[in-house]
């Protein structure tokens, strides 16, 4: 048994068909030759205990599992590791997670025929009772595949209802199905696993392909350094540009404040010289004449109130008629 906990992410498809002996491949090339009668393109979920579409397994549990019991199973295989969009799929690690999953998607509904599952020696089967199906179809809305890996089924036992599992225990634990494959960012070819007697030459041999998935897998995480390393240096030359950038309007913004100083003062400048240009003596003449006419129109009114008083007879002298007489004459 292989015992590395480096090989637990890795999502490993086995194939008894020899078809590539390339480290990297085109997916479709792959897909097309696995799926050649548009299986995947073609498939339409339904209600039940498991999907359909592309199984894989998660890191090296299928084989550990195998090894022991018959070596056929994991020999005489073409060995594959699938990158996938973790975005796209549903995966599920732990009973929270489950407990979800079966709440979202799951439904109660009478088991028709024990041959309808695979381990049976899990649960002691009712057809009386209703035990959790899952709507396929809706998962497949939501998402591209599913993934049911590093999850311990010990748990299970301890819920309340165990009836809720039926269609875990139907799946082979520590894998997953993919039934459209746009979650696939890249397939990796490990190598062509061989028949040998020798378990122990086998599982040395099996290693040796597993582990050129773990070093791509560093050579590309180092390329994503490299490469941001690359987009950082870009980003610092934006950086710098943009101070340059600002800079440079900082400058027009000074220089533009100049201009406008400089036009300011022309402004006042023009003003000032329309201004010198007032004949204020003209003005002042102006005033006088209107002082003047002012003048001559008191002194008339004045003389003609005096003949007025000069006319009054003291001894027939009305006070009202005098005061009308005067306001009369008082604007002539």
């Amino acid at each position: 048994m292989i015992k590395n906990k480096k090989y637990n992410n890795l999502n490993l498809y086995y194939s008894k068909q020899r078809n590539f002996e390339d480290l990297y491949m085109d997916k479709y090339d792959m897909i097309s030759v696995y799926d050649e009668n548009n299986y995947l393109s073609n498939i339409k979920q339904k209600k039940g205990l498991k999907p359909e579409g592309l199984w894989f397994y998660c890191g090296i549990t299928r084989f550990n599992k195998n090894i022991k019991k018959n070596s056929d199973l994991v020999s005489n295989t073409e060995i594959y590791n699938f990158n996938i969009d973790k975005s796209k799929i549903c995966i599920i690690n732990n009973l929270d997670n489950l407990l979800k999953f079966n709440k979202l998607y799951g439904y109660k509904s009478k088991l028709k025929n024990k041959n309808d599952i695979s381990n049976l020696d899990k649960m002691n089967i009712d057809l009386s009772k209703k035990y959790t199906f899952i709507k396929w179809d809706k998962v497949s809305k939501d998402y591209n595949g599913f993934k049911l890996c590093s999850f311990n089924m010990n748990k299970l036992k301890d819920s309340d209802d165990e009836n809720d599992f039926l269609w875990v225990y139907n799946i082979n634990t520590n894998s997953g199905c993919i039934w459209d494959y746009s979650c696939i960012n890249d397939i990796h070819y490990g190598g062509y696993l061989s028949y040998n007697n020798n378990i122990e030459t086998i599982i040395n041999s099996f290693e040796i392909i597993i582990e050129k998935f773990i070093v791509n897998k560093v050579i590309k995480k180092n390329q994503l350094l490299i490469d941001d390393k690359e987009l950082l240096k870009d980003d610092k030359q934006i950086i710098k540009d943009d101070k340059e950038l600002l800079k440079d309007e900082k400058q027009i913004i000074k220089d533009d404040k100049e201009l406008l100083k400089d036009n300011k003062q022309i402004l006042n400048d023009d003003n000032k010289k329309k201004y010198d240009k007032i004949d204020f003596n003209k003005y002042n003449h102006l005033d006088n004449l209107k002082w003047k006419k002012y003048n001559q129109d008191e002194e008339i009114t004045i003389s003609k109130t005096q003949e007025i008083i000069d006319n009054i007879d003291s001894d027939n002298f009305n006070n009202d008629s005098y005061i009308d007489n005067y306001n009369d004459n008082k604007y002539l």
